[in-house]
């Protein structure tokens, strides 16, 4: 995952914040097992939820992702009313 793609997916994040909870967002912090790689992840996501623009990741997503991420949705929504 590359600093880019964390900066995308607190993006995400932050929208369905703002749709399903006055845009309350709590972040943690684990790992940092490659420094390098943590650093550029967390500038990302406090880029992205500063407002600031964060360039785009430069890989597409994998091949089959949208099947993985429909199956996610459909086991949580009936727990989390924001995923209909």
């Amino acid at each position: 995952m590359t600093g880019e793609g964390f900066g995308a997916l607190a993006g995400i994040v932050q929208d369905i914040a703002r749709r399903s909870c006055d845009g309350k967002v709590l972040i943690t912090l684990e790992g940092g097992y490659n420094p390098e790689g943590l650093r550029n992840g967390v500038r990302a996501v406090l880029q992205t939820l500063l407002g600031r623009p964060v360039p785009a990741p430069k890989n597409a997503p994998s091949a089959g992702i949208d099947g993985v991420i429909e199956r996610i949705v459909s086991i949580h929504k009936k727990y989390w009313k924001s995923l209909k």
